[in-house]
Order: C-alpha cells, then sequence, then structure tokens
C-alpha cells in the first residue's frame, strides 16, 4: 500500500496548523449546536467542563471554513463529525418547530457548505438522511456501528458507504477478510486510544445528557471481591489497549487505509505528539525501515511511553495485548 493515512483530531485553528505541522494527512472536528443544546452536540461530543465554551468542537461556522481552507491548502483532507446516536421526529424544538433530525440536517449541511470532504456518521438512519439529502457526498461509517463481518460492510456498501472505520477490537485476521471484499473501500482503524471497552456499544451509563457529566464507567476502578473473600481494586471494565505502535506493520499488510488517534478533547500539546510518532513508523514501514529500530527510537524520545504501554500490555491488534488477556482469562 502506497499510501496511508493519520487521521487526527482538531478542536480550533490553532489545533489544525499543529496537527498538519506534525504531520497529519486528514483531520477530523466537530461543532457544537447551541440553538439545539446546552451542552451536547450532533457530533458525539458534550461538553465535560461546563464552564469550557470549546471542549472538543468548533464553536462557529467561521472557525470551521477557516480550518478547512487552512488543511485543503496543505494537502489535507477534513472530515466532518455528525455521529449522533437517536435521532427521534417526535423531539420538536419548541423555539423553531423543527425536528431534532431537521436540526441534523441542517448541521450536516453548514459542513457541506464550508467545504469538509467527508460526513462521518453512526446510524443506518444518519445513512439514509445524508444520502437522500446529499447522495455525492462521502459518507463515513464511524466505529459506532459496530461493524465486525463482511455482511455488514456489504450491505453499507450497496448504500454507497465505501469509508469504515472498526472497532478497536477487530483482530488483524478480521481486517484482512473485510479488506478482501473490495479494493475499492477505506478501511480505518484506531491506532492510538479509543473505547476502553465495546466503542459506544456497552450500554453502561455514561451520564450523557444535557446536565452534562460525562464519566467513563469503562475507565474507572472498582473494588472487586474474589471467591476467596479477598478484596482488590481493578479496571473490571477496561481493556487498556491504547497502542498500536508495533503494529502499524501488521495493520498496514492487512489492508490498512487511515490510522487514527483519538482526542477531539484533548489538548493539541499531546495529540500532536502522537500525530509526530505514528507518522514515523508509518514512513518507515512504507519505505521498507527497520520498525524496531524506530520504536526504540521513539521510546528514546517518549521517555514515558514505554512505562504507559509497552510495561502494561496495553497493545491493540497483539495477541499479547491485555484484550486477549480478558477473553481468555
Amino acid at each position: 500500500m502506497d499510501c496511508v493515512k493519520i487521521k487526527v483530531p482538531v478542536n480550533s485553528l490553532a489545533s489544525a496548523k499543529i496537527q498538519i505541522s506534525c504531520g497529519a494527512d486528514e483531520i477530523y472536528l466537530g461543532m457544537f449546536s447551541p440553538e439545539w443544546f446546552a451542552n451536547l452536540s450532533f457530533s458525539h461530543r458534550g461538553r465535560k467542563n461546563l464552564s469550557s465554551d470549546r471542549d472538543g468542537c468548533i464553536t462557529t461556522d467561521e472557525e470551521l471554513k477557516a480550518i478547512i481552507d487552512y488543511a485543503h491548502s496543505h494537502g489535507v483532507t477534513v472530515s466532518f463529525t455528525a455521529n449522533f446516536f437517536n435521532l427521534p421526529d417526535t423531539d420538536v424544538n419548541e423555539v423553531n418547530g423543527k425536528t431534532l433530525s431537521d436540526g441534523y440536517l441542517e448541521y450536516v449541511e453548514t459542513a457541506i457548505r464550508c467545504g469538509v470532504d467527508s460526513i462521518i456518521v453512526a446510524t443506518l438512519s444518519e445513512v439514509l438522511i445524508i444520502r437522500k439529502s446529499f447522495p455525492d457526498v462521502k459518507v463515513v461509517a464511524s466505529c459506532l456501528f459496530m461493524i465486525s463481518n463482511e455482511e455488514y460492510v456489504k450491505y453499507l456498501y450497496s448504500l454507497g458507504v465505501k469509508s469504515f472505520f472498526l472497532p478497536h477490537d477487530t483482530n488483524i485476521e478480521e481486517i484482512r477478510a473485510i479488506r478482501s471484499i473490495s479494493e475499492d473501500i477505506e478501511i480505518g482503524v484506531f491506532a492510538h486510544l479509543s473505547c476502553a471497552m465495546l466503542s459506544g456499544g456497552c450500554h453502561l451509563y455514561h451520564k450523557f445528557g444535557e446536565a452534562v457529566d460525562l464519566g467513563y464507567p469503562c475507565r474507572n476502578k472498582y473494588t472487586c471481591k474474589n471467591e476467596d473473600g479477598e478484596v482488590e481494586i481493578c479496571h473490571i471494565f477496561d481493556f487498556n489497549c491504547d497502542c498500536a505502535l508495533c503494529q502499524v506493520k501488521n495493520l498496514i499488510d492487512a489492508g490498512v487505509n487511515s490510522l487514527k488517534i483519538i482526542g477531539r478533547s484533548s489538548s493539541y500539546k499531546i495529540t500532536s505528539r502522537m500525530t509526530k510518532v505514528y507518522k514515523k513508523m508509518v514512513q518507515t514501514v512504507l519505505s521498507n525501515g527497520d520498525c524496531m529500530a524506530i520504536r526504540q527510537e521513539i521510546i528514546n524520545e517518549e521517555t514515558w511511553w514505554k512505562s504507559t504501554y509497552c510495561d502494561n500490555h496495553a497493545c491493540k491488534y497483539s495477541k499479547n495485548g491485555k484484550f486477549t488477556d480478558y477473553l481468555i482469562g
């Protein structure tokens, strides 16, 4: 594979400039919709900090347009997050008399008007809504689809969806099987960080409402008692699969087109370091370089990397990672 994109989060024009300078090939972002929500958004992000005016989302059309123009001037594509879970027609805005579906469509239309290259969606209803109104726009199926087999991909492909981001617990063999469907599809995976458990499908209560308190029960510590009555504090829902650095070559060989780093609500000072690291590894793989030598170089430069990820077996797509440990006990 000649080209593999590094897809990274931005939440401002400043962060976009930094991420692009660090090697981003594609950026993704979303917007708040204050006319519809106090603290949530159509972009699957809410304010974790209620005093924040940003916290993961762009706030104005003007800034969105400026980010898109800047990215395009540097050969970088822009993907827009419109991956809201529920769009019931019974939810009517008391101010304008429109339904939530109407608001969602306006949200997407704003992004298309500003020049985004693709729309990231979370549900089949969103695919159908966008396809009906904007048949030519590129639609990306997010990990929230929980795609786990070839038939699901084939069905979405029949609806014109050709870009898919797979859940973080997908293994290399499953990626190869999905790639065998067609060379025409784009496959993306999470390179660094992601949902700790089932990509939004765990149904654990995340306190996700307008009185936003976005706690993460899957990442929390729990007091557990074993069969002998011994008590310990542990992360029983956290698979802690956060790093794919050592698996970049295997992922590319399996047919992955895009490596995604999460962190729209994080500081770009943190996420841009991830961008540099994965960009360096991808370039090494594509040039047939020494991946293990680059890995060691990265660990030497980012001294916290080994203690945070390697020593904790926080490995994605690896048979030696914690996810496998949890599955086989």
